[in-house]
């Protein structure tokens, strides 16, 4: 018996433009400049047309993730620092 060397893993999916911007929630146009100013992983399928791998597309969105902080902890980060200013510029 032979064993086939075929793989047992999907290949990457690809996404046209309108998916990858669906899946985004960024208009068509957006996602061009995006494009054209390569801030966004794609490939080149053809000479003109573009690609999107769906699991790229997924890192780079969660890559953009940040967290933003409440007015409370701002104000709390900025307590802290200025007591440790203070501490560290007292006058004599």
């Amino acid at each position: 018996m032979t064993e086939n060397n075929v793989s047992t893993t999907a290949p990457a999916q690809l996404l046209t433009i309108e998916q990858a911007a669906d899946f985004l929630g960024y208009k068509k146009k957006y996602l061009y400049n995006l494009t054209s100013a390569k801030a966004i992983p794609f490939v080149k399928y053809g000479p003109r047309r573009i690609r999107f791998r769906l699991e790229e597309l997924q890192e780079w969105r969660n890559a953009q993730i940040m967290d933003v902080p409440s007015n409370a902890q701002i104000r709390e980060r900025a307590e802290t620092a200025a007591a440790q200013y203070c501490a560290r510029h007292a006058r004599a």
